[in-house]
């Protein structure tokens, strides 16, 4: 079995201690030196300027790597979250961010689209407010540590009301808890009104398909 090498990380502490130590070996031994073999105390001067000359070096190197990390981290992360923002701005389902009011503090394109509305608009505005007068959201919604899901009415203006599935998903801060929840809308509507014209011809097939949905 090959050994894996695992690159040794130091702390802050560790560094200055290390650097400490490699100061007072260097400065205690290069006197000694100077003084047991009788040098030129001018040579005390220079491994003092050669010292200063290597601490810049190591100093600036450290603070470039330094600096590259953080920038190849800022890099990720930007690149992270253009892709995360192209995913869900292509995404067929509404998506929206709730604040731990119910309020809509980010939601996609398609979204926007569903209510009939600018998405300027709706920032800060409970998804509540977009509900049929009779459909309301659980008062646990963000607050429950498990995902729903509900069956509402969007209020979009002339367009109709929109049925849509609801799946919320609870969100959590650092210390673990809940900040606000995910919202995904999904359109129903074609099959709402499907079911509508069923029930009125054959009511039996209601019957069976409300059982597969069941199983399902």
């Amino acid at each position: 079995m090959v050994p894996s090498s695992r690159p040794v990380k130091w702390g802050p502490a560790g560094i200055a201690l290390g650097y400490c130590a490699i100061a007072i070996f260097w400065i205690g031994f290069s006197d000694l030196a100077v003084t047991h073999l009788g040098l030129s105390p001018v040579l005390l001067t220079v491994k003092g300027f050669v010292f200063v000359a290597v601490t810049a070096y190591l100093l600036y190197i450290t603070v470039r790597r330094l600096v590259g990390t953080v920038q190849q981290a800022s890099r990720e992360r930007d690149e992270t979250a253009r892709l995360y923002q192209t995913v869900v701005e292509a995404s067929q389902e509404g998506i929206c961010l709730l604040n731990e009011a119910g309020e809509i503090s980010f939601l996609n394109t398609h979204l926007a689209a569903m209510l009939g509305r600018p998405a300027e608009e709706l920032h800060g505005k409970p998804l509540q407010d977009f509900l049929h007068g009779s459909d309301s959201l659980p008062h646990d919604t963000n607050r429950n540590s498990q995902s729903q899901t509900h069956e509402c009415r969007l209020r979009t203006g002339a367009a109709g009301d929109v049925w849509v599935l609801i799946s919320f998903t609870p969100l959590l801060d650092a210390t673990g808890a809940h900040c606000g929840s995910l919202a995904v809308l999904v359109d129903v509507t074609q099959r709402k009104r499907l079911e509508e014209e069923l029930r009125g011809d054959r009511p039996e097939v209601v019957v069976l398909m409300n059982v597969l949905r069941a199983i399902v």
